[in-house]
């Protein structure tokens, strides 16, 4: 017997995302954001795996990178902060071209350890490029 499941397109939808620029601030979703307690400022760090280098975490902490809400003529307005350098070493890891940069990441469910939750960035799931016509856009693999 098969066990079906309707797609409804609800499926598709991550509230849970972080979008790495180089050039311009990233951001982080309003729901992510709520999730990890933010709430007009906060403080997020990048975290990798010993093991396996371009397995990447994020987790709210006291310091780190400071997010701020940010809402100017916007239709979605969501939390910023800067991180190039994060964006680079995803580059190389990528050997992508870091100033053209643009990464979204969904977010998966947390993993805790010593108390405290870590997010995985889906990297199967990561987008790069800008939408224009000169530039790639698509899936890494």
């Amino acid at each position: 017997m098969i066990d079906l499941i309707e797609f409804t397109g609800e499926q598709l939808i991550f509230k849970r995302w972080i979008r790495l620029k180089y050039t311009f601030h990233s951001t982080i979703s309003i729901d992510f954001a709520k999730e990890l307690g933010i709430k007009d400022v906060g403080y997020i760090k990048f975290y990798s795996d010993k093991k396996n280098p371009k397995k990447w975490y994020v987790s709210v902490d006291k310091k780190g990178h400071r997010v701020t809400y940010y809402e100017q003529q916007r239709k979605y307005p969501s939390y910023r902060f800067s991180c190039q350098t994060l964006v680079k070493v995803i580059s190389n890891q990528y050997k992508l071209d870091s100033s053209k940069a643009s990464y979204k990441f969904n977010v998966g469910d947390p993993i805790e350890l010593e108390g405290k939750k870590y997010y995985p960035l889906l990297l199967d799931d990561i987008y790069y490029g800008r939408k224009h016509p000169n530039s790639i856009y698509g899936k890494i693999k």
